[in-house]
């Protein structure tokens, strides 16, 4: 039994001693009242006269027996609800402790209650939700549906999601989302029903998702690289070697033509005629003329072919995992070849490059960043309308580190949203046109290079994606990346 419940129990029995005591006290002096002497029978004897003074004596006695067995009473009373107190704290430390939060709300979506850990997530303060809506923890177009499940749930009474694992977007406080995977139970507690949801923030394992999905791309694109090498390069060579001969074989023709006319002069009239005729009439002067063009054409389109090829190898057939020295002048440039087709409707390509020591970094993750400041970049500038715009891309060397800036003429960033460009998720593209990852993985593969990202823009007439890292490639930065 707690101590304090002991000393109420030594409380109520010495209360209940005492009104014993009081009747023999009250005796005593009603005897030395009357003149009685003080003994057994002179109290029998003043009773006897005095039926009343039962009364009195009596009822000392009944309070005390009262006060003694209520005190039990509410000792049992006391220790129950100390153990229902105990019971509700071992469950809230329990709850408060787990990983996952905890929401409990009833059927109108009114929150009862919520663990530290969902608290936290959401960046709430300890019993600051409870009494709020829970769309409170929603963007707008998920409270929507939300509301109108509940509904539906209220009116059939039983739903189907009941234990099963969904993904969902989710609110903070600061309007900032992110997703969110629950489990939904339900529970009836006096009459009254109530939901519970088990959520989990992963964020950070869509993260790696997201990343994973990035490295198999790249795997694809380099397996199909060196394929596209493998089957293109050596017909490519067959009919560029070719191409160059049958120019050679085509100026030896025309020199020879260029004798036979020469020789002609010295012929019969008729023959001469014959000849000037059939020169009119294959129009000889516009084959000698456009022939070495078509050849040259498809000679620099074969080098065209060729180029590409390589920057595709160059690009992603590379060792994810080891670090090496490259070319980053080259890097961008390939990285231009390989995005051409996402620009060359809507823009210009401008290279301002400085001369720049090779740099030692992660090669096939800093092209993929390029890469995607470049399709931003071509994005941006086709948002903003049918004029054709610049990509400007220019290198530095700022003493220990290279610094690379991508600049548009597109929509610029609205400054609404300039914080928040490089939340994972956050996107501004419609629907199966971004999924919000590409910036947030492009800062933390520039972040573990040891380097930083950052952007100016002007609403409506720019952005400017700016990449500093160091010439070396820090060696913690390469351990923690391994």
């Amino acid at each position: 039994m707690p101590r304090s419940y002991r000393y109420a129990h030594l409380i109520s029995s010495l209360s209940a001693l005492a009104g014993l005591a009081f009747p023999v006290i009250g005796c005593t002096m009603e005897m030395h009242y009357h003149g009685f002497p003080f003994s057994f029978e002179s109290a029998v004897a003043l009773h006897r006269e005095f039926l009343n003074l039962w009364l009195l004596d009596s009822a000392p006695l009944v309070m005390g027996l009262y006060g003694y067995f209520l005190g039990r009473a509410l000792d049992k009373i006391h220790l129950e609800l100390e153990n229902r107190t105990e019971s509700e704290q071992r469950l809230r430390s329990i709850l408060n402790n787990l990983s996952s939060g905890v929401l409990v709300i009833n059927e109108s979506g009114v929150i009862q209650k919520c663990n530290a850990a969902l608290c936290a997530m959401f960046g709430f303060g300890n019993d600051e939700l409870i009494a709020q809506h829970v769309n409170v923890l929603m963007p707008p177009e998920v409270a929507s549906s939300h509301d109108q499940y509940l509904r539906r749930l209220k009116e059939s009474g039983r739903s189907d999601l009941f234990g099963k694992r969904r993904e969902l977007m989710a609110q903070r406080r600061d309007g900032k989302t992110f997703p969110i995977e629950i489990v939904i139970g339900e529970m009836t507690c006096a009459d009254a029903r109530y939901f519970v949801g088990s959520i989990t923030d992963i964020t950070q394992r869509k993260q790696l998702e997201a990343q994973l999905h990035q490295a198999q791309r790249l795997e694809s694109i380099g397996q199909l690289a060196a394929g596209v090498a493998h089957e293109i390069n050596t017909p490519i060579q067959y009919v560029g070697d070719n191409l160059h001969v049958l120019r050679q074989n085509f100026e030896d023709l025309s020199a020879l033509i260029a004798e036979i006319q020469r020789c002609a002069e010295s012929v019969p009239d008729v023959c001469r005629e014959r000849m000037l005729a059939a020169e009119e009439k294959y129009d000889l002067a516009f084959i000698l003329d456009d022939t070495p063009k078509a050849i040259s054409q498809a000679i620099e389109g074969t080098e065209r072919v060729s180029h590409i090829v390589r920057a595709m190898k160059d690009f992603s057939h590379i060792d994810r995992a080891k670090v090496t020295a490259v070319d980053i002048n080259a890097a961008l440039r390939n990285t231009l070849t390989i995005a051409k087709n996402e620009y060359k409707y809507v823009a210009d390509t401008k290279t301002l490059f400085a001369e720049l020591p090779l740099v030692e970094c992660y090669a096939s993750e800093l092209n993929q960043v390029f890469l995607n400041l470049i399709v931003n970049a071509a994005h941006a500038i086709a948002d903003k309308g049918p004029e054709r715009g610049l990509i400007t891309l220019v290198t530095q060397n700022t003493g220990g580190f290279a610094q690379i800036s991508i600049k548009d003429t597109g929509t610029g960033i609205p400054e609404a949203i300039q914080d928040r460009v490089f939340d994972p998720f956050f996107t501004t593209k419609e629907v199966g046109k971004g999924t919000g990852q590409g910036l947030h993985i492009a800062h933390q593969v520039v972040a573990k290079h040891g380097g930083r990202l950052w952007f100016e823009s002007e609403p409506g007439q720019g952005t400017t994606f700016h990449i500093q890292i160091p010439l070396q490639l820090e060696q913690k930065a390469a351990a923690e990346h391994a």
